[in-house]
């Protein structure tokens, strides 16, 4: 995917390897549905960017079902529908947002016929939309908004602190960059052209990664931070980006950092601590 939309096989080759080295290795080789979700992910964005756009769709809808937050790459069908507007782009975008939130539609639908068409039904059954995805996230899990900050998961933020900071300093530089871009949601092409990651063909990535962000710190449980960002492109990008501006000595300090923390992960998870 980076070499299709970079044209570059050095930062393509960096961007990979970054992936492989990734401080959620962890989970991404232990059966979770991370990686499955990545593959999707990839996949339709190779689709999308060779503009064959009910592919990509297909895979989206696919990581959908096996992971809820891939209905927001839906988004890049909406953006680019944005600035080519029409009719049938509109009937075509709508087309591929639907396709591609199915999956998860279709994990919905499963639940309500297992828990809501019997004669013991759960409570959230008679809500006006029957959300069994919901109902667990805040039933079980106590997800909500704001739900999170309380002084016993102070080590939680903790563990999360390196992602969070690396994701803020992404879109703030970002926006430094190309703030006329940044701001006019990319109506006003102006950018800076010293590197990849400051191109127009970013700023939905850049999007996305802000709702990302926004939502797993005020609303999930923040410490899967790493794990729930293994399908961004962005984050791949952006580390290569630092790792090839970076002077010598720095980059031996950022990979010892991602080292110390993958390793750090692998231990606490197999400890059954966070943040697994």
């Amino acid at each position: 995917v980076t070499r299709l939309l970079f044209k570059d096989e050095d930062f393509a080759f960096t961007s990979a390897t970054i992936y492989a080295l990734h401080p959620s290795i962890i989970h991404l080789t232990a059966g979770y549905s991370e990686a499955l979700c990545a593959c999707l992910v990839f996949l339709g964005f190779a689709f999308f960017y060779r503009r064959a756009n009910l592919l990509a769709a297909i895979c989206w809808s696919l990581a959908s079902a096996t992971r809820a937050n891939a209905i927001l790459f839906s988004g890049f069908f909406i953006f680019r529908l944005l600035h080519n507007l029409s009719i049938i782009g509109l009937m075509q975008c709508a087309l591929y947002v639907a396709v591609s939130v199915s999956g998860f539609i279709a994990h919905l639908l499963s639940g309500y016929k297992q828990f809501c068409l019997g004669i013991a039904k759960r409570p959230w059954c008679h809500s006006r939309y029957p959300n069994i995805y919901s109902f667990v996230q805040r039933e079980y899990w106590n997800v909500g908004l704001f739900s999170y900050f309380r002084p016993s998961q102070i080590p939680n933020f903790i563990i999360a602190t390196p992602m969070i900071v690396f994701c803020a300093c992404t879109i703030i530089e970002y926006a430094r960059a190309n703030p006329r871009l940044f701001w006019s949601i990319g109506f006003i092409k102006k950018e800076r052209a010293e590197h990849y990651l400051f191109k127009t063909r970013v700023l939905p990535h850049i999007y996305l990664l802000i709702v990302m962000l926004l939502s797993t710190v005020l609303v999930a449980h923040v410490q899967i931070i790493t794990r729930l960002f293994t399908s961004l492109p962005i984050i791949y990008w952006s580390m290569a980006h630092l790792l090839q501006t970076s002077a010598p000595s720095t980059k031996s300090n950022i990979v010892m950092g991602m080292g110390c923390y993958a390793v750090a992960n692998v231990v606490l998870f197999s400890a059954f601590y966070p943040p697994a």
